[in-house]
């Protein structure tokens, strides 16, 4: 696999059981693109989803669909292949609250 981009995630949240903590990849294999997370965790959450953004906030954001595990590595396959150009920001955003939890610049 070719590492396109990556960054390491940041918290929005000061309290120590929602704190995301890991590294964000976008990674190019073959005809495959995929976005991996690796060394992630997050404590809990409620209905927490990953998001390819152009910004911080929801608006034009790609879901991935729900977090596969609160800690550990996991990949998360982009199958509509789409210009990412734009997309610089890996999100983990709780749905159930609105509330960006961490992100991970690329």
């Amino acid at each position: 696999a070719t590492l396109l981009s990556q960054g390491d995630f940041t918290s929005r949240e000061e309290n120590a059981s929602l704190r995301v903590r890991g590294r964000a990849s976008l990674l190019s294999s073959g005809e495959r693109t995929i976005v991996r997370l690796e060394n992630f965790r997050v404590a809990r959450g409620t209905d927490l989803h990953v998001y390819l953004a152009p910004a911080l906030g929801d608006e034009d954001a790609v879901d991935f669909g729900a977090l596969k595990a609160t800690e550990g590595n996991m990949n998360y396959e982009i199958v509509n292949l789409f210009d990412l150009s734009p997309y610089h920001y890996v999100l983990i955003w709780s749905r159930a609250f609105g509330v960006l939890l961490g992100y991970a610049e690329l």
